[in-house]
């Protein structure tokens, strides 16, 4: 039994959710093709000072200022714009007269720059430099994923012959743009570098290869992060006190305004003469400057509001960001700790697993999908109806002495699947006892009433699959069926552009989607944007 079995078989029964685990533990134990920068092994005729090299990326940070730096064998690009969406981004060209040929002088390079042109220490920078390689390795030539995260204008500089950081050394000079995202989504309109989509799941999912599981450059990316929250905290405060600030000075306008009003209608009480009239002018002159003023005022105040909340989203964002990064370091650990001890002592380790397996079809013979709180969920059908399809009613039945503990009020269920989640139980329903829509309902667990129903109607047999707290199941719109993806409020977030086989299966795997096309091949969808990968033809 090969060591990376034993792990999994003792991760797996450290945890009472037995069957969840099992696909978790078997993803991490997959040994893809991991990403491995070649770089030149002989000897070399001149060995550049990591000072240098480290100097050309600070010599390239003028580029910040002027919008495009060319050195002889490096140029940088700072390219922003005004579009709503997408990264501006910074690119790092590596010239054909360029000898560079190990990873380790791009990163300094990378993080010379960094450093210089967005305030970071050196090992911070070296740090982000890191990543920055790992996602252009990764996002090599993908024009169409760059397409969906960058700005338009940053598009015009990348093609798929040139975009990101190829793995062999030679392919280097002439062919490498790699590219920095950046954002100004926090800090009001200063530039920096976005740490979120430098790390994101394909990067760490390529670091969590590494023998080491990549852990020292996670915890010193977190470190970043972590700094980051800190600096949004503080400008969210200034922010905050600024605008308190402006709404005292409204207030005052305000007051100014009323006291000028005041003193106008004393003033046509007073008998008409040229003095009371110019003063009357003077005044509603003051009135009308002030009124403008306060319009001003009050929509830059919104403006300001609405930054804030938006800086707030993104704080909240960003502690759940680490809050998930450090958890998924703490399991890692975990896992190398047992991998360590099972090296030390593979002996004892296979006389635990021989006991542990037994131990794990035990227990996933017990576990079943339906059962919630000792709780056993049952479809009992009542009648079948004229639409070609059966209403039914949920029970509960006590898993142990199998008696009866309760039925749901809702006796128009007409789907064949449900399933269960945290906040109740997904079924399909009719709208209505005449009705022949039918729908997504939500059942309260415990007293198996509805609490929530879909507006979109669902195809009556369609499948139910949840996966990260997403519901999956056929869409029904003009008598033409989609696959669906609601939200836990059961609000239809998105749907194919294909139409899809309604009574297809649904499977899930990583971030794909199978279902069978009306023409009987397999569609594969993303999973996150429901968008069209492939078609495969058995």
């Amino acid at each position: 039994m090969k060591i990376k079995s034993l792990v999994f078989i003792l991760f797996l029964l450290n945890t009472s959710q037995i069957s969840y685990t099992y696909k978790v533990a078997e993803e991490e134990i997959k040994t893809d093709k991991i990403i491995k920068f070649i770089n030149y092994e002989g000897e070399r005729k001149k060995v550049d000072k990591t000072e240098n090299i480290i100097k050309i990326g600070e010599e390239l940070s003028l580029a910040t200022k002027t919008g495009s730096k060319k050195l002889y064998k490096y140029s940088m690009l700072h390219i922003t714009s005004n579009e709503d969406k997408g990264f501006d981004a910074d690119i790092l060209i590596i010239e054909k007269k360029s000898e560079i040929d190990h990873i380790n002088n791009i990163r300094k390079i990378l993080a010379g720059y960094i450093k210089k042109a967005y305030n970071y220490t050196y090992d911070e920078a070296y740090t982000i430099a890191t990543f920055i390689t790992y996602y252009n390795a990764i996002y090599r030539g993908n024009i169409e994923y760059f397409k969906t995260k960058y700005k338009k204008e940053v598009l015009k500089y990348i093609n798929k012959d040139n975009a990101g950081l190829d793995t062999y050394y030679k392919n280097w000079p002439g062919k490498t743009r790699i590219l920095i995202p950046l954002t100004t989504d926090y800090i009001g309109d200063k530039k920096t570098i976005s740490t979120t989509e430098t790390t994101d799941k394909k990067v760490i999912e390529e670091l969590r290869k590494k023998e080491d599981r990549g852990i020292k450059e996670r915890e010193e990316i977190l470190k970043i992060k972590e700094k980051e929250i800190r600096s949004i905290e503080d400008d969210i405060k200034t922010k905050e006190k600024k605008i308190e600030e402006e709404k005292k000075k409204i207030e005052d306008e305000k007051t100014k305004k009323e006291e000028l009003n005041k003193d106008i209608v004393n003033l046509k009480s007073k008998p008409v003469s040229d003095e009371t009239t110019k003063e009357i002018v003077k005044k509603e002159e003051e009135i009308k400057k002030i009124d403008k003023d306060i319009k001003e005022k009050e929509e830059k105040l919104k403006k300001d509001e609405k930054q804030l909340e938006q800086e707030k989203n993104i704080l909240k964002e960003k502690k759940e960001e680490v809050k998930k990064d450090k958890e998924e370091i703490k399991k890692d650990k975990e896992e190398i700790k047992k991998i360590e001890e099972i090296k030390k002592s593979p002996e004892e380790a296979l006389k635990k697993i021989e006991k542990l397996e037994k131990e794990v079809e035990e227990k996933k013979a017990l576990i079943d999908k339906n059962i919630y709180k000792d709780r056993f969920y049952y479809l009992k059908r009542l009648k079948y109806t004229t639409g070609g399809f059966y209403d039914s009613q949920m029970i509960t039945i006590d898993a142990a002495t199998r008696k009866i503990l309760g039925k749901s009020p809702l006796n128009i269920i007409t789907g064949y699947d449900f399933a269960i989640m945290d906040e109740g139980i997904i079924v399909i329903a009719r709208k209505s006892a005449n009705s022949d829509e039918h729908l997504l309902t939500m059942l309260d667990k415990d007293e198996l009433k509805p609490i929530k129903v879909s507006k979109n109607q669902v195809f009556v047999r369609s499948f139910i699959r949840i996966d990260e707290g997403f519901i999956y199941c056929i869409v029904k719109d003009n008598n033409k069926f989609y696959l669906g993806k609601f939200d836990k409020d059961l609000l239809l977030s998105l749907k194919t552009e294909k139409e899809i086989d309604p009574e297809s299966t649904i499977s899930i795997y990583k971030d794909m989607i199978y279902i069978n096309s009306n023409d009987k091949n397999i569609y594969v969808f993303d999973k996150n944007r429901l968008s069209f990968i492939d078609q495969i033809k058995p």
